[in-house]
């Protein structure tokens, strides 16, 4: 759904409904409403709107209700991310895990942080491209923003310096708003 924040004209009750003095012949009137969208709604949602206008003629006549609607999408980020390597390799072989990430989303994802931890047994030799934070075994990428449709993908050559299964994660945090 959507919150109320302001109009143009007050209403005058919490109930959204507005009364207007009278309306000469031929003029115009308008009214703006300010709705801020609610956090739980998911992109993709079409936001439906609709105002009834009822009215008296100038005989005090009710007149027959007129309906307007307005339908708005929500738009938003869809990230995701996938990383890859080989399922098996041999003690000091080298091989590449690969970092894909992508905005399915309508919209730009902006702070966008893909983190990468290296457990013990892990040395790396190479990386494409370059981090923007680097602590022992931590690698951090930071985006300002990604637009909806970007896939790019993060390369990165290790070894492997003991045996047994090495389990490497990826993350990926994100804001949807500036």
């Amino acid at each position: 759904g959507v919150t109320f924040v302001s109009s143009n004209i007050a209403p005058p009750t919490g109930d959204n409904v507005w009364e207007f003095p009278d309306l000469p012949a031929g003029a115009t009137g308008w009214l703006t409403i300010l709705v801020r969208v609610d956090d739980n709604v998911a992109a993709g949602t079409v936001l439906t709107n609709t105002v009834n206008l009822s009215f008296r003629s100038p005989a005090n006549m009710t007149m027959p209700v007129q309906t307007a609607s307005a339908e708005t999408t929500v738009i938003g980020p869809a990230m995701a991310v996938l990383k890859t390597a080989p399922a098996y390799v041999e003690r000091g072989e080298g091989f590449n895990y690969t970092i894909h990430y992508w905005n399915n989303g309508t919209d730009w994802a902006y702070n966008v942080a893909i983190g990468d931890s290296y457990p013990l047994g892990l040395a790396l030799v190479a990386m494409s491209p370059e981090p923007t934070y680097m602590a022992f075994g931590y690698y951090e990428w930071v985006l300002p923003a990604v637009g909806p449709g970007t896939s790019v993908s993060l390369q990165l050559t290790v070894y492997s310096t003991v045996p047994g299964i090495i389990v490497n994660n990826a993350t990926l945090d994100y804001e949807n708003s500036a």
